[in-house]
């Protein structure tokens, strides 16, 4: 019964879109989501040792200069002073100073779908798709966010929204924005 493919029809009478969803208490829910303490070391280990290693080290540059050339000293020398240099054999470029080398990127995710970004025009149209994800629930012990999004009368084609979902879902937590429009408030979504 899990394995049947799920004929789904659009449960809304008004129209749903996708807009970026700016409600306060999500956007501190998404940068507090793994915690404070998690938050904390990131923010303690990519930018407050950096800056601190930074920090000493022009002191000790600053310092040196003093030392060696008196106060009016060596004109002031580039911040990347001393880092040395590191030849990039991936690119054409040559030599780049270590402190200007690319960074890698951090897991670019494009074209995602949170679904708390998909509104209602009214309460009802929000309720009304909840309550079908319910039932889905109910019958096949998952409901996915592809399949809430055929829900909502949003297209969808990516394949990937298949996979990601939820097995339970918290008591509706429907929620009104400024504009009028209507968004449910949704657990982390998760591989099911």
């Amino acid at each position: 019964m899990a394995d049947e493919k799920k004929k789904l029809e659009p449960v809304i009478s008004g129209g749903a879109e996708i807009k970026k969803n700016t409600d306060p208490s999500v956007v501190v829910g998404k940068f507090l989501s793994d915690g404070i303490k998690t938050a904390g070391k990131s923010m303690i280990s990519d930018v407050l040792f950096p800056q601190c290693k930074q920090a000493i080290f022009n002191a000790l540059i600053n310092g040196l200069n003093v030392l060696f050339w008196g106060a009016g000293g060596q004109k002031k020398i580039g911040s990347n002073i001393g880092l040395g240099t590191r030849i990039n054999y991936s690119g054409s470029s040559g030599v780049k100073p270590i402190g200007q080398q690319n960074q890698p990127a951090k897991n670019p995710v494009t074209g995602t779908v949170d679904p708390e970004d998909v509104t209602f025009e009214t309460r009802l149209d929000a309720q009304t798709v909840y309550d079908a994800m319910i039932d889905i629930i109910g019958e096949f012990d998952r409901v996915t966010l592809a399949e809430f999004l055929e829900l909502a009368k949003v297209p969808n084609d990516n394949f990937t929204y298949q996979k990601y979902g939820w097995a339970m879902l918290p008591p509706a937590d429907i929620r009104r924005l400024g504009n009028g429009r209507y968004y449910i408030r949704f657990p982390k979504l998760q591989l099911v």
